[in-house]
């Protein structure tokens, strides 16, 4: 299934305007209104509208089960609202005014959704248009279903309008859709911040915490991802690399932040009483007792003062090896005193000392050997041989207290990770997500046919290097772990992906306005994209230098003296120039500006050997 046109009457900065998607057909759409009043301002369409459709001879050059579109514009041109229309994130007072054609391939027709052909019928047959490529469309309230479509919406960017769920009511929404951007899945984690541990008058968590807690989830799920079969286009890592953070650092961080002088002195006694040999083999369990104390460390929490004294004596009376069993045998179902007449045994002591019990049975499972890399703790598990459960117990205590761990993978860049977290949150929708309705790819428990990708600027993190690779990886990724239809829609700004889009498969944006400009992109070198005035009208030049250049070419050329600059500053900045006929031709305005002769056969022998060690260097490389 293939989306082909969308109509859109207002949303935004879009209004009254038709996008088309398909390579394969081209369509317009003339609306008809009141005729008491202006087109403009009317927003009352009646019967009578016209859809004129054209076939189109374009073969699909990507893979056969995967078309693509990319989305093109400069900022504010309506890249964003027609991302959001697509993605269902739009007011219910606008269902009237939308309506999708989809095109059928095993039936061969046009599907159309929020309208119908002569009031009736909701599809056009493809061999129809051989003769009559008219038709009368009636714009409908209601919007049926795409059959066996599921629509996936992905992004990495924090976007407040991701934090909404898809608003249509079950009779208005072209497909099912799934929300798993970013912004999205951390706002399923907000729980977490405002959730109160123990006797605590506030939450002690903020956002790190939960952005850690999502980080660690995002792991979890490339872990299991990659056991259960993930083919990436790139080698994937084989070993996860776990790291304590600078224990001195985070105490002389926590003895500098809090006011709390018994709660400091625990601190003090753990790091002037203790060998770095002893705390490093000790470092998960006193982290532990740490993480505790951190969570109840604020002077008007009733337990934090008892709290503190029985840990410090606890710490006083044994070596560090014993201290973290001695405050767990202690603690559990120990009464704190409240007040003069309330004893209470907190709920929170109980939960935390069961979950770092299990996280501590779980390392010792894993049977794997510590090793001290600059007096930083650290392990090296084999991904595929080792049950991360471990994880999941790390991840429920870290919402309410101190990390200690730095979590990585061994061998894997920064490009490489990226992908990494966007292809394993894909290909968990495959097959997980089961009792899920809201994250999985079935509907009415059957696994769907067809997927509407929807990714919002997904090359946004990478580095150029990896942008030129972004579709060919992305295309491939599909190709191998799914097996559905894929109609992949993205916006971008990064003329890496054009270069790889036939013009028909882009949707370029002007002013909420879809335009054919004159280009042809496809295998485009870069610079040729930007040059176009769709790209970049201003130039290449980044604007500071241009701004100072025009200011020493205004004062060279007609003596407006609009900069602050002497004549040597002037010249030097001339010398910076690194696009080299604008600096010749301001090299030849300075010097007769300030009278000076230049001799033009030393001139012409000095340009010869910089074109010489020009071309050596070339050849050297």
């Amino acid at each position: 299934m293939e989306l082909v046109y969308l109509w859109i009457e207002e949303y935004k900065n879009i209004k009254k305007q038709g996008f088309n998607f398909s390579s394969k057909f081209d369509c317009n759409f003339f609306p008809r209104y009141e005729k008491n009043c202006e087109d403009i301002t009317c927003d009352k369409m009646i019967d009578g509208c016209k859809l004129k459709i054209t076939a189109k001879n374009n073969i699909n050059i990507f893979p056969e089960k995967i078309n693509l579109t990319t989305i093109a514009g400069e900022n504010g041109s309506g890249k964003s609202s027609l991302l959001e229309v697509l993605s269902n994130k739009y007011d219910p007072i606008y269902y009237r005014h939308v309506f999708f054609i989809f095109f059928d391939k095993v039936n061969r027709r046009l599907s159309l959704h929020g309208a119908l052909r002569g009031g009736v019928f909701d599809y056009i047959f493809i061999d129809e248009l051989e003769d009559n490529n008219e038709f009368y469309i009636k714009v409908v309230s209601d919007m049926q279903k795409v059959e066996n479509t599921k629509s996936v919406y992905l992004s990495n960017l924090l976007n407040e309008n991701d934090l909404m769920l898809p608003i249509f009511s079950e009779n208005n929404s072209y497909s099912n859709m799934v929300n798993i951007s970013t912004s999205h899945l951390l706002n399923q984690r907000k729980l977490i911040e405002t959730k109160t541990q123990g006797a605590n008058s506030e939450s002690m968590t903020g956002f790190d915490k939960v952005y850690r807690s999502y980080r660690i989830q995002q792991i979890q799920s490339a872990i299991i991802a990659i056991q259960n079969g993930l083919i990436v286009p790139f080698k994937l890592p084989e070993k996860l690399v776990i790291k304590n953070i600078n224990f001195e650092g985070l105490f002389e961080k926590i003895i500098k932040d809090s006011n709390n002088i018994k709660f400091n002195k625990i601190l003090e006694v753990i790091k002037n009483h203790n060998n770095e040999e002893t705390i490093f083999k000790n470092y998960v369990k006193m982290n532990l007792v740490i993480a505790l104390l951190l969570e109840n460390k604020d002077l008007n929490n009733p337990i934090s003062e008892e709290l503190v004294d029985i840990v410090l004596g606890l710490k006083m009376g044994s070596t560090l090896e014993e201290f973290y069993d001695n405050v767990s045998m202690t603690l559990k179902g120990y009464e704190f005193f409240i007040d003069e007449n309330t004893k209470a045994t907190t709920e929170y002591t109980e939960n935390f000392f069961k979950n770092a019990d299990k996280l501590l049975r779980k390392i010792e499972e894993l049977n794997i050997r510590h090793t001290l890399v600059r007096n930083r703790y650290e392990i090296e598990l084999d991904i595929k041989s080792n049950n991360f459960d471990f994880l999941e117990i790390y991840e429920k205590m870290i919402q309410q207290s101190e990390y200690f761990w730095d979590i990585s993978w061994r061998g894997l860049s920064s490009g490489e990770e990226t992908f990494l977290y966007q292809f394993s949150r894909l290909f968990f929708l495959e097959g997980n997500y089961k009792d899920n309705p809201f994250m999985n790819l079935k509907v009415e428990n059957k696994e769907v046919e067809n997927i509407i990708l929807l990714i919002d600027e997904g090359e946004v993190t990478l580095h150029p290097e990896w942008q030129k690779s972004y579709i060919k990886y992305l295309i491939e990724f599909l190709e191998r772990n799914f097996t559905q239809n894929i109609h992949l829609i993205l916006t971008t700004h990064s003329p890496f992906i054009l270069s790889d889009m036939p013009k028909d498969n882009i949707v370029f944006l002007e002013k909420g306005k879809q335009v054919y400009p004159e280009i042809d992109t496809f295998g485009a070198n870069i610079h040729t994209l930007l040059s176009h005035g769709f790209f970049m009208r201003e130039g290449l030049m980044g604007e500071f230098a241009k701004q100072r250049l025009e200011q020493i070419l205004n004062y060279l050329t007609k003596g407006i003296d609009n900069i602050d600059l002497s004549q040597q500053e002037i010249k030097y900045t001339i010398d910076l120039v690194g696009e080299e006929l604008l600096k010749r031709k301001l090299e030849n305005l300075y010097n007769e500006f300030y009278g000076i002769v230049i001799n033009k056969e030393d001139e012409y022998l000095k340009r010869i050997k910089e074109l010489e060690a020009q071309l050596e260097e070339r050849d050297n490389d």
